[in-house]
């Protein structure tokens, strides 16, 4: 029986064959070169994002060490495209392409795309990746039908497409009862970087009380994404594991973390906030703060349906799904609807 990812990876693939799809996009679980989903040996486009330092206990402690793995997803005679990275990030891209003889272009966000609530910088730049891999695809398959990228843009096929975007969980709004929530599953200290400003932006004129939910799991640093979180000023923080009711269905079980290890990581992210207090306000906490651990996620949106909040849900991908299957059961068959 293969592990979890490996096994999801199986069944995408299953999926995908019986129901015959005419493109299937299939991102990796972690970095590249050693990933289940690297076993697809011919393919025509790769598109590699934003590299941070993420998973770093598998891929490595720099960016370089990082890069190199994602670029393990680059094959011979594809056609590989990346948004602007930092120099070194680059130079390991740029010989990677030439030792698997795969082409290598950089994207730059020049095509002005805009979308509701999305922060206007990530959004371009990772529309525009989104867009030049379209774009190629539709010449490879169908041929020149559009004389440029921009050409292609300005179609109404692509216009529809940008502006019926759905993407829940990541730079979402949505409104439940007296709580506005933003939910993104942010997990990397640049990434909750630009969900703090995205949060503190969108609140600023905002009277209602603001309220955290977080947890973070695997290998990453709580502290370092914290730190990022500490300067919204919350009046509310609470940590809870990814589990959606108090009683997970069988369905909901993810076999690789076991309930108390998250219950215990919960915990130390309490310990971790009150000594980030300490350390911003020098051992002297003058405002009032609530610090609460939860069991599940339906227990800690009860908490905040009593007042209303303004309510930052981010951290792990898990906890995001957990909270918007509470909030909206539906969610799967109204986008599909939709």
């Amino acid at each position: 029986m293969p592990i979890y990812f490996q096994f999801l990876t199986l069944l995408a693939f299953r999926v995908f064959l019986t129901e015959k799809v005419d493109v299937a996009i299939i991102e990796v679980g972690i970095g590249g070169e050693y990933d289940s989903t690297n076993i697809l040996r011919k393919v025509p486009l790769v598109g590699i994002t934003s590299i941070g330092l993420d998973h770093m206990s598998l891929l490595g402690n720099t960016l370089e060490q990082i890069a190199w793995q994602k670029s393990g997803i680059m094959k011979p005679s594809a056609l590989a495209f990346t948004v602007p990275q930092e120099a070194p990030v680059l130079k390991i891209l740029k010989d990677r392409s030439i030792e698997k003889n795969c082409s290598l272009t950089v994207v730059k966000p020049e095509v002005d795309v805009r979308h509701d609530n999305q922060p206007s910088d990530i959004y371009k730049l990772n529309a525009n990746l989104a867009l030049s891999l379209c774009d190629r695809w539709v010449r490879l398959t169908k041929g020149d039908c559009y004389k440029d990228i921009n050409d292609f843009v300005r179609s109404e096929l692509t216009q529809t497409g940008l502006k019926t975007l759905k993407w829940p969980g990541r730079f979402q709004v949505l409104q439940k009862s007296n709580n506005m929530f933003y939910i993104d599953g942010a997990h990397t200290p640049e990434s909750i970087h630009a969900c703090s400003v995205w949060f503190s932006q969108l609140t600023q004129s905002s009277s209602r009380a603001k309220v955290l939910i977080f947890n973070a799991t695997g290998d990453r640093n709580s502290k370092n994404l914290l730190s990022q979180l500490h300067k919204c000023s919350f009046n509310k923080v609470f940590f809870v594991p990814n589990k959606a009711i108090p009683v997970p269905r069988e369905d909901e079980k993810n076999f690789n973390i076991m309930e108390d290890q998250q219950t215990a990581r919960c915990h130390h992210h309490s310990v971790i906030w009150h000594e980030l207090d300490q350390e911003t306000d020098n051992g002297n906490i003058t405002k009032k703060q609530t610090v609460k651990v939860f069991s599940s996620v339906t227990d800690v949106l009860k908490e905040c349906a009593v007042e209303e909040h303004d309510v930052l849900v981010t951290g792990s991908l898990h906890l995001i799904g957990a909270v918007l299957s509470v909030i909206n059961p539906n969610l799967y068959t109204d986008n599909c609807d939709s």
